[in-house]
């Protein structure tokens, strides 16, 4: 994920997005974040709001999220709603930087069109 794509910040998560030839989802919960039982927690919500929000996602898209602390506790509606969020064409992020330094657009690698670009 660190070679192409963007990284979008919100309250609860990270999402890094990244094109691919279907949509995907991949999530890391470490031990930073907390116990097993919160991890797994988190895992399971997020796996439930991609389920349910997919249609509203971007297609042909790697999806990668990591927790923030502030997720512990939070709801599936919650979850889903950052999700989508995040992921919308329309949000605008920090600029983040890839592996070689090289500064990404303030809309997260999307080009003129809305489409994601490659690296």
């Amino acid at each position: 994920m660190a070679r192409e794509g963007s990284r979008r910040v919100g309250r609860l998560i990270c999402v890094d997005l990244c094109s691919a030839p279907s949509q995907r989802l991949g999530i890391t919960a470490s031990g930073r974040y907390g116990s097993s039982p919160e991890r797994n927690r988190f895992k399971r919500l997020v796996r439930e709001a991609f389920r349910t929000s997919r249609e509203a996602l971007p297609a042909r898209t790697e999806l990668h999220v990591v927790p923030r602390q502030n997720a512990k506790g939070v709801s599936c509606a919650a979850v889903k709603e950052e999700l989508i969020r995040l992921c919308s064409p329309f949000h605008h992020s920090h600029i983040h930087s890839d592996e070689r330094g090289a500064a990404k657009s303030k809309r997260g690698g999307l080009d003129e069109n809305g489409q994601l670009c490659k690296g």
